[in-house]
Order: C-alpha cells, then sequence, then structure tokens
C-alpha cells in the first residue's frame, strides 16, 4: 500500500525533496566531514598528545567504517535513482510500491 492520501504532484515533490536531501547530506557533507576527520586523525597518528586520547586503531577504524559507510550511501544512491527512472517513465505505478523487477 502506497500513500494514497497524496497527489502525484505531492508524490513527485516527496520523492524530489528526499532525493535532493539524500545527495546533499548522504553524499556530500557526510563524506566531506567524513574525510576532515580522518585526515586530522592521520595527521595526528604520531603525537604523543592525541596517543594519550585515542586508541592506536582510532584512525583505521574511521577509515574503514567511513568507506563502508560511503559505499553503502552510493548503492543505496543507485537504488533510488533506478526507482526515480522507473516512476518518472511509467515502468512503475507512481503509488504502487516496489512493483518493477530487480534487473
Amino acid at each position: 500500500m502506497g500513500a494514497s492520501f497524496m497527489t502525484h504532484a505531492s508524490m513527485f515533490v516527496n520523492i524530489g525533496i528526499f532525493s535532493v536531501n539524500f545527495l546533499i547530506y548522504r553524499l556530500i557533507v557526510c563524506p566531506y566531514l567524513w574525510w576532515g576527520i580522518f585526515t586530522a586523525t592521520w595527521d595526528n597518528r604520531y603525537n604523543p598528545e592525541s596517543q594519550a586520547c585515542l586508541p592506536w586503531h582510532f584512525t583505521y577504524v574511521t577509515f574503514f567504517f567511513g568507506m563502508f559507510f560511503n559505499c553503502l550511501n552510493l548503492f543505496w544512491w543507485h537504488k533510488i535513482m533506478r526507482k526515480l527512472y522507473y516512476k518518472l517513465t511509467g515502468i512503475e505505478d507512481l503509488k504502487v510500491l516496489n512493483t518493477a523487477k530487480d534487473s
């Protein structure tokens, strides 16, 4: 069951706002912040003051978790764009959920 109370125009607006917000925050802002944290920890990994505060593996954990979640966000972005394409071209009805088969 989809959002039957919404009009087609409001559905397009909703999908558009979600897609733009996902792009801005998950694919631009969060990787930028992650890269800043990673480079700061990488530059200070041999600093005695930071070694007293952070564990030795913090830089590597930050890198691998960041890469994992950034790749996961790219995968989700691909799925969102494919879903948007299906809805815009009419392959999938706007108010029906998951009728298009993955290829």
